[in-house]
């Protein structure tokens, strides 16, 4: 429906004042033959009308037309290229090297930045210089959107990411550029880098200001990375972890990773026998369990512990 968001414009009344020196956000969109979304995404982000933009398309060379819908908004971008390239994470680091502004994120092609969001974090900027990071809501959604599914960023910080209590919604995460561009990304990570990225920043509390406003739109659709490959979150996770641990001479976080690793590759353990074409005996699967006491209170495994005890019986 052309008359919703966000094909109308967003404008706050007093964000042209002239006495207001807004900071300069920088978004990349990485894409690649995402025609069906991407249209969506562009304009919820040049429609917020905000006055400081700097916004840079990274296509992968894309065959199903995406490319003539940049071409028809390229006027409100900085810059936009469409070339092969290895994956969503090379595309970013493209993108990442031509931003000059001080707030940073990246809104992938299927998904749509929440009305006035940029106005929101702009003024939220204005008045906490010193944060690193700026997070507020995300809402999941299909085909409509609905507010009653937002999701609260939650707990970015170094204990919260390893302890798993931190909600993690990267649309809605925005960055000091300056801090993001001091980490060497692995470009060679396809999943879970976005969350090896806010580890290795080694957030506080005071280095994060939540918003409780709606800040983007998380499109889930058949398509999407997210839907496809959470075992493979998890792997490149553990690979990030242990990368971590190595080069840390923080003790009291050295430990707290192992006790991280320990129960990520059991749990890695009990996926990857399940989904093996070879059956895990009652035992082995029993055993697992034992080495790893939490996993008694995942129902799925429990669920599968009680399949294979029936069948031993049996």
């Amino acid at each position: 429906m052309k008359e919703k968001w966000p094909f109308i414009n967003a404008v706050e009344s007093h964000i042209y004042k002239n006495e207001i020196s807004w900071p300069k956000i920088s978004i990349v969109t990485p894409s690649f033959n995402q025609a069906k979304y991407i249209e969506e995404t562009i304009l919820s982000i040049v429609n917020q009308n905000y006055p400081n933009l700097e916004y840079i398309i990274i296509d992968g060379g894309s065959t199903d037309g995406s490319k003539e819908i940049i071409t028809s908004y390229q006027q409100h971008l900085k810059y936009w290229v469409s070339e092969p390239d290895k994956g969503q994470v090379d595309a970013i680091l493209k993108g990442l090297k031509n931003c000059t502004g001080d707030i940073f994120n990246w809104i992938n092609s299927d998904d749509m930045l929440a009305e006035k969001s940029l106005f929101k974090i702009a003024s939220a900027y204005l008045a906490n210089k010193g944060v690193k990071i700026i997070a507020g809501g995300c809402t999941h959604f299909n085909q409509e959107l609905a507010e009653n599914q937002t999701t609260l960023v939650r707990d970015l910080t170094f204990k919260g990411l390893i302890s798993e209590k931190s909600y993690f919604q990267q649309p809605s995460q925005w960055i000091s550029l300056s801090k993001i561009k001091k980490l060497n990304i692995d470009s060679k990570l396809h999943y879970s880098f976005d969350w090896g990225m806010i580890l290795n920043f080694e957030l506080e509390k005071s280095d994060i200001l939540y918003l409780s406003d709606n800040l983007s739109y998380f499109r889930e659709h058949e398509d999407a990375k997210t839907s496809k490959a959470s075992l493979m979150f998890q792997h490149e996770k553990l690979e990030i972890v242990k990368k971590y641990q190595s080069k840390t001479n923080n003790l009291s976080k050295k430990i707290m990773l192992s006790g991280y690793i320990f129960k990520l590759s059991n749990y890695l353990k009990v996926m990857d026998q399940l989904h093996k074409p070879s059956k895990i005996t009652f035992k082995n699967f029993l055993a697992l369990g034992l080495r790893c006491p939490h996993l008694f209170f995942v129902r799925f495994y429990l669920g599968h512990l009680k399949k294979l005890a029936v069948e031993k019986k049996n």
